[in-house]
């Protein structure tokens, strides 16, 4: 399956300054569609799968910095000024003002299973869970070190990498303790878990810069596996079901599709320049291309790049919507 980009013709009034409403459009029909964010300009894209349309950007007043679904069929935006929290209902559009903070934040995930995300606080050194449903803080986690990025499992384990002090935190959200904290490589970037190791790659010392990516064993935070990838391994994803999960190496312009049980990579595929996002979207993978001001589509199986769409300056972070329910209209 093919994806084309296909930015919606609407005006995103809730964003301009002088207009009351805030909503915004949303594509028709209830398949699910992405939603990705522009960093080098204001403007956000939605993408439905099918659709053979040219792209078109609107610009809006700020750039989101990040964009999580929620399980009850919310969606959560960080602005990049990193003092905003927004909630958009996916089913109607509207869009509300979740929470402000008097210091920027840096990152949000979506806690599964839950009506609420983490977000990581640097200048606090501490992870804030924030109430979807009532915007309210309701636990936070002190850290030693600051939060660069989050990752929340099925399991109920929350992972915090804090790079400055190139170390992960791993907290329970049952007992809202931590139960573990251990060293990883230097400068670390991309967090994933496949129900066994967590995984992490990087950047790397200065002059000696990283392309490896490495597994670790949660309860001990002894490294087990250590698989050659491409220059600096920075984002990563896939499923704990399936066997593989794929690489985002920025150093290098692929992604490389990992195979956890031979510990080996067994397919890559060049993207465009400076990717920094990935996304898993059924069979296929979304990556943005910050540089190439472009979106990579590529299929899982067999591992191949399907498209590569214009989607204007600076694309960064991926999301995907529900969306619509149906009405029985």
């Amino acid at each position: 399956m093919n994806w084309k980009a296909v930015m919606l013709v609407a005006s995103f009034c809730f964003l301009f300054a002088g207009c009351d409403q805030k909503s915004l459009p949303l594509p028709d029909g209830n398949e699910p569609y992405a939603v990705v964010t522009h960093l080098k300009e204001p403007a956000l894209a939605f993408l439905e799968s099918g659709h053979k349309r040219p792209v078109r950007t609107e610009k809006i007043d700020e750039p989101w910095s990040e964009m999580v679904s929620i399980d009850s069929g919310r969606m959560v935006a960080l602005a990049q000024t990193g003092t905003k929290l927004l909630a958009i209902d996916t089913n109607s559009g509207a869009v509300d003002e979740l929470a402000q903070f008097d210091e920027a934040l840096t990152a949000v995930t979506a806690l599964p299973g839950r009506d609420a995300v983490a977000v990581a606080d640097t200048k606090n050194s501490e992870v804030k869970l924030v109430s979807v449903e009532h915007g309210d803080v309701m636990e936070a986690f002190a850290l030693d070190g600051s939060p660069s990025e989050l990752l929340a499992d099925e399991s109920g384990l929350l992972f915090v990498l804090c790079a400055d002090k190139s170390n992960v935190f791993v907290f329970d959200l049952e007992t809202m303790e931590q139960v573990n904290s251990f060293p990883v490589s230097e400068r670390p970037a991309g967090l994933f878990f496949d129900g066994e190791l967590l995984w992490t790659g990087g950047h790397g010392p200065t002059g000696d810069l990283n392309s490896a990516i490495r597994g670790y064993e949660v309860a001990s935070g002894e490294m087990k596996v250590e698989i050659e990838v491409g220059l600096m391994p920075i984002a990563m994803t896939g499923s704990r079901e399936e066997n593989d999960f794929y690489v985002v190496s920025h150093g290098d312009h692929h992604v490389y599709k990992v195979n956890r049980a031979t510990q080996t990579v067994v397919a890559k595929a060049e993207v465009g320049q400076n990717p920094n996002y990935i996304y898993l979207f059924g069979n296929e993978l979304l990556v943005s291309n910050f540089d190439s001001d472009t979106l990579s589509v590529l299929q899982k199986d067999p591992f191949k790049l399907t498209d590569e769409v214009s989607v204007g300056a600076g694309p960064y972070a991926i999301s995907v919507a529900p969306g619509r329910e149906d009405d029985g209209s």
